[in-house]
């Protein structure tokens, strides 16, 4: 199934070269799913789009087979890690604060001093890592990697309404405890759009519209192989619907103006696959309370099959 996967990206990549005179000439990103080493078919979680992710090629360079091919197992590599968790770094960056680069803290910090407070115990933690760097195909989000990590812009995870609602929803669950510090390598992750800017934001239109038909082929390959018992799809109805057809059948769908828009069942039949299906609107800016409330209630009135 992978190599279909990488097949169906290769497609998806060559398909948007021979239309990059059409396109902007930034560079752009690619994502595939990641199932977490502890996940047992609870939850798969979907998201919009891979936010500052791997690889950086412009459109016009997917025109050259070899370098997609690279493009291609960048990305796959950094999904199918056997010796790490692929979602490790979610737990990593739970709290972390900005990393700063020697150069750039004061004169007058020493690395011992702790006149400057955080700025020291900053470059303490810079001096220790420079030899630790491990991050190979992580450049964003590895937490032990400060030479990959850049100044004030690193990624806190439970700063992501994002993250923080998964978290709360596992927990709600009951698929992890409180006190499980690697809840994320309970389930499955994964995003409607595999291609987006290399420097973060969703996909413009036209590239969503190029990429669309294979995204729903992935994705749904994506589905079948983790065969959750629910999808909780965080990405706003009218992101969800242009993928409604590529996915598979809706039973006993009931769509509603809250936050969640939409509960049922998807069943893809030559699979034998049925999961229960929450679609909410994307956490962001969201009552925080509220929404895990709602999402949670929705997954109880459509059980398990």
């Amino acid at each position: 199934m992978k190599q279909e996967k990488k097949t169906i990206f290769d497609q998806m990549l060559s398909h948007i070269g021979d239309q990059s005179k059409n396109l902007p000439s930034i560079e752009l990103t690619g994502f595939v799913g990641m199932h977490g080493q502890r996940a047992n078919g609870e939850l798969m979680v979907i998201g919009r789009s891979a936010n500052e992710w791997i690889g950086n090629l412009s459109p016009a360079a997917f025109l050259n087979k070899e370098e997609r091919q690279q493009f291609i197992d960048q990305i796959f590599s950094r999904s199918d890690n056997e010796t790490n968790c692929p979602l490790q770094w979610v737990s990593d960056c739970w709290g972390a604060i900005p990393m700063h680069r020697p150069r750039e803290l004061p004169d007058q910090c020493s690395g011992s001093s702790m006149a400057t407070g955080e700025d020291c115990l900053l470059w303490q933690a810079w001096q220790s890592n420079l030899e630790t760097c491990t991050c190979k195909t992580r450049p964003v989000f590895n937490v032990q990697c400060t030479k990959c990590v850049y100044n004030k812009n690193r990624y806190n995870t439970k700063k992501s309404a994002f993250w923080r609602t998964i978290q709360r929803v596992i927990l709600n669950l009951q698929i992890a405890t409180d006190s499980a510090t690697d809840w994320p390598s309970r389930i499955t992750w994964t995003n409607l759009y595999k291609v987006s800017p290399a420097k973060g934001g969703n996909p413009y239109s036209t590239l969503m519209e190029l990429q669309r038909p294979f995204c729903g082929k992935l994705l749904r390959q994506e589905i079948i192989e983790s065969a959750p018992k629910r999808l909780l799809f965080l990405t706003g109805i009218n992101w969800f619907e242009p993928f409604i057809p590529l996915i598979g059948e809706f039973i006993d769908v009931v769509r509603s103006t809250g936050l969640v828009q939409l509960r049922g069942y998807l069943h893809i039949p030559e699979a034998d696959y049925k999961s229960s299906i929450v679609v909410a609107q994307h956490p962001q800016g969201k009552p925080g309370d509220r929404f895990v409330l709602e999402v949670t209630n929705a997954f109880r009135d459509i059980p398990v099959t």
